[in-house]
């Protein structure tokens, strides 16, 4: 004899995601929208000794859930008739299943009216309330539907449906009726599996706060939760950005120096290497000193890295100046910046800076002898015996050297005489290598 009672049963598994997983279906099955939700206003969960309840405990029992394997079981239970008492039938088939299977089961369940078949929905915690592992097999479900048929006879449930299908149309229409009923309820469960799998993980936590506050949350409050959680939020920043940008006060030689995070990033070193040598820094302010200079070594090696990326640089009336543009223009800028005439990111300045030494490197050295009108011109494309004597001039405190040429020419002199000699030695090497056949 075929078995009137319905039992379906599947399991989401303790993974990463699983706790949520398992939330967002106790969620939906209490939530889902349905003419018996409608019609009764919300629906409630219930367990073998209470009812009425919302779906806070049954977040918390899954919360409590460890191991690996089967974190829930999840089942769909049908005594299969109209007139039975839907909760009365399902707490009789759980106790007879812990019964058998020697275990005290923890079992959560909610009643869903919206299909022609009155039904309900078990979530069975992985562990019963003694901590031991409840594994389900197809013959538990076998002996489910065993059950809950004992308990339709009992009650007399299948002698009353036997009557109502009596009552009803020829065995033709009854067939072409049950063929639509159960494609209908296929494409239900189909559709009702589907919009399951979209509940993401976001809106499980969402219907969990909003569980937190009652079945219809009070949408005030949660604003002002959030609103509450991002002012300690920038309250955090703020006090953190208040202890970073402290300065750092030392004594040197009777004198009180301060130091701040936005030094550059030599001058911290220079401290560095005196708390090291003098312990002149306690140990808080030598892990903020640390942190500073850390911070200052990537924040420059991140400007270095735009400043290459920089072709040209926009500076209001000056207009548009880039690598090319002359010596002239590009110092006119550098000055205006300086002056706070135009402003420019630190990348910018940086790009500028570096266009600013290409072009200086390549300008001439004028120096002008007494009685001359026209100064004589000295550049990197000269002999590298021209730039030497001018060199020696210049050292020898000769005033024509001395009084024609800066300091920052005679520096950009050595430079040019050291690139002459490393090109005249390349070049004998070369020459030698040739002169052996190499």
């Amino acid at each position: 004899m075929a078995l009137r009672s319905i039992v379906k049963h599947s399991y989401i598994r303790a993974s990463r995601d699983g706790k949520a997983r398992a939330k967002a279906h106790v969620n939906y099955i209490k939530f889902r929208p349905g003419k018996d939700k409608e019609e009764q206003g919300k629906r409630s969960f219930f367990t073998d000794r209470e009812g009425g309840l919302t779906s806070r405990p049954v977040h918390e029992a899954i919360e409590r859930q460890t191991g690996t394997g089967v974190l829930v079981h999840k089942m769909i239970v049908s005594p299969g008739v109209q007139d039975a008492n839907t909760q009365e039938y399902v707490r009789e088939v759980m106790h007879e299943l812990g019964r058998q299977k020697g275990l005290e089961l923890e079992w959560y369940a909610v009643e869903h009216r919206n299909t022609a078949n009155p039904h309900a929905h078990v979530v069975i915690m992985s562990k019963d309330k003694n901590g031991r592992q409840v594994k389900l097999s197809k013959d538990d479900y076998t002996k489910l539907k065993e059950t809950g048929d004992k308990y339709l006879e009992r009650n007399k449930l299948l002698d009353k449906e036997k009557q109502k299908a009596k009552s009803k149309r020829p065995l033709g229409a009854k067939l072409k009726e049950a063929m639509k009923a159960a494609k209908s309820e296929f494409m239900r469960v189909m559709k009702e599996d589907e919009a399951e799998r979209k509940l993401t993980r976001f809106e499980a936590m969402k219907e969990q706060e909003a569980e937190s506050l009652g079945d219809r949350p009070d949408y005030s409050q949660l604003a002002a939760k959030r609103l509450a959680k991002e002012e300690r939020q920038e309250k955090q920043k703020a006090e953190a950005w208040e202890y970073y940008s402290k300065s750092i006060s030392v004594e040197m030689a009777g004198e009180t120096v301060e130091y701040s995070w936005n030094m550059e990033i030599g001058r911290l070193r220079e401290l560095e290497k005196l708390s090291e040598a003098g312990g002149l820094l306690s140990q808080e302010d030598q892990e903020k000193l640390k942190t500073w200079i850390k911070d200052s070594y990537y924040e420059e090696k991140y400007i270095e890295r735009k400043s290459k990326q920089v072709e040209k640089i926009e500076a209001g009336e000056y207009g548009s100046i880039a690598k090319e543009s002359s010596l002239k223009e590009l110092s006119q800028v550098r000055e205006a910046h300086e002056t706070g005439a135009i402003v420019l990111s630190k990348a910018e300045e940086k790009a500028l800076n570096s266009w600013l030494q290409e072009k200086e490197k390549e300008e001439p050295i004028r120096v002008t002898l007494d009685g001359e009108k026209e100064p004589i011109l000295y550049d990197r494309q000269d002999s590298c015996e021209s730039l030497e004597f001018l060199a020696s001039e210049y050292r020898k405190g000769e005033d024509w050297a001395r009084d024609g040429i800066t300091k920052a020419e005679y520096k950009k002199l050595k430079q040019w005489i050291a690139e002459k000699r490393a090109m005249d030695k390349a070049s004998s090497k070369e020459e030698l290598k040739e002169d052996h056949g190499m």
